[in-house]
């Protein structure tokens, strides 16, 4: 079987910075909740998988939405009880962040503008077995990563700092967080998540689902319906 391919860098472009910035930002946020969401780590600070130290109100219900679907993929692996118990309840650091990637791309595969039916749900490719499925559907993702790994995130990021992947198939999507996990699940990781699922999904899509609400609401920075399913189910509907 011949290597995948890596997925292809290219710039951020400045209108897909200001539209998907008017999608996830509502009129009436100031610096504080833009920073709020910047702060927020997506690292497990526990001993068990689903467990994230949250230091500010805002974004519980993306951090709980991830978790459950760091968690999900796991279990649908079809591993033993013995295999699935310690990576949920003692999982090495390796562990934590193959279940965490895995999870921020079933997510971004999920809310792809394709059509068909939504693909199956992947396990963490060290839990995979014979009859799931593998790397060659093709998707159309947008992974947004730091030109920089070093460069620190804050309330906001330049065009200039950021690039994007443009992933063809789910491995690629793996591959490209993998190789930024670090920049995902630290401080600064959520703000790429949301640029990644809106880039990805197409603003004016979310637009019209959010019915020209914004993935965050309102000057308190929390988050919304339409955010939490979009990660859930791949589409930001609210009702």
């Amino acid at each position: 079987m011949a290597a995948e391919e890596s997925p292809q860098g290219r710039e951020l472009r400045e209108e897909e910075l200001q539209s998907a910035s008017g999608v996830v930002w509502p009129p009436t946020s100031g610096d504080d909740v833009r920073v709020m969401w910047a702060e927020q780590s997506l690292w497990p600070t526990g001993a068990s998988l689903p467990s994230i130290f949250q230091p500010r109100n805002g974004p519980c219900g993306l951090l709980a939405s991830v978790s459950a679907m760091a968690c999900a993929a796991v279990l649908c692996s079809q591993q033993e009880d013995a295999v699935l118990k310690a990576w949920l309840l003692r999982p090495t650091d390796a562990q934590k962040t193959s279940a965490y990637v895995t999870a921020i791309a079933n997510a971004l595969v999920r809310a792809q503008c394709a059509e068909g039916e939504p693909l199956a749900l992947r396990a963490p490719a060290e839990l995979r077995v014979a009859g799931l499925k593998g790397g060659d559907e093709k998707v159309n993702v947008r992974v947004v990563v730091p030109v920089d790994a070093g460069l620190g995130m804050y309330a906001t990021f330049s065009r200039e700092s950021m690039m994007v992947l443009e992933c063809k198939t789910p491995a690629q999507v793996e591959q490209a967080l993998l190789r930024h996990a670090d920049s995902f699940l630290r401080e600064g990781g959520l703000l790429l998540l949301l640029y990644s699922l809106c880039l990805t999904a197409n603003p004016a899509q979310l637009q019209q689902d959010l019915q020209y609400g914004t993935l965050i609401a309102d000057e308190y920075g929390f988050c919304t319906q339409g955010l939490v399913n979009l990660v859930l189910s791949g589409e930001a509907v609210s009702a």
